[in-house]
Parts: C-alpha cells; structure tokens; sequence
C-alpha cells in the first residue's frame, strides 16, 4: 500500500513538472522576428484572444515584451470604449515562448518561436 502511494506521489511531482505555471514565467523579446514568427503571433492572438489583426510591425517583441492592441471594431463616433488588449511575450526556463493576457490567467504557448529574457536593466 506504501508503494502505492509512493508511485502516486511521484506520478503527481513529475506531472506538475510539465505544466507552466505563470509565476514560473519571465518577460522576454523574441530572439529572431521574421516574417514566419510575425505570422504565428498574429494568428495566436485571433484564435486566443479574438482580435484579428491585419499588420503587424516586422520587429514586434524585440525591443519590450509588451503589444498593446487597441480594438477599434466598436468606436461610436470615433470614441473607442473597450480597454485595449495588453500582450506581454513570456517565457520559461526551457526558452519557450507565450503570449499573456495581462490581470487574466489567459496564457498561450507559441510554437516555432524562439525567445530570450527580456533586459529590464535598460
């Protein structure tokens, strides 16, 4: 019964280990940004957070790991009323990239996106 108990233990530890915890996450920029990696944010940020996006600047995430989208599909006489969309890029330990929804627990995983910490000293 101890053995058994033990296994369900360790099976619990190590599937804890593969989950992304977002206090595990750290601000980042993108590593490289190219035309393939502006294509897989844009597209993240329509299926995730429901805000089509037709440009996106080539060096989005390479100098602040924050995006702030305003949403203008709503404007009444050219006054905008929703909040705008606040995006910070994040990653973890293994160098992988995310995409956050800031004051929510909204957070996505990119795939084919290569990130590095964000320099908060300068």
């Amino acid at each position: 019964m101890n053995k058994l108990i033990s296994l369900v233990l360790i099976m619990i530890s190590v599937a804890g280990c593969k989950t992304t915890s977002k206090e595990l996450l750290k601000p980042a920029v993108l590593a490289k940004s190219n035309s393939e990696t502006v294509s897989v944010i844009k597209a993240a940020i329509k299926e995730h957070f429901g805000v089509p996006i037709k440009t996106l600047a080539p060096d989005v995430f390479t100098a602040s790991s924050w995006l702030t989208l305003e949403r203008s599909n709503n404007a009444v006489l050219g006054v905008v009323t929703e909040m705008p969309l606040k995006l910070r890029l994040m990653t973890d330990n293994q160098q992988n990239c995310y995409l956050s929804l800031q004051n929510e627990e909204t957070t996505v995983q990119l795939s084919k996106v290569s990130c590095k910490p964000e320099n908060v000293n300068s």
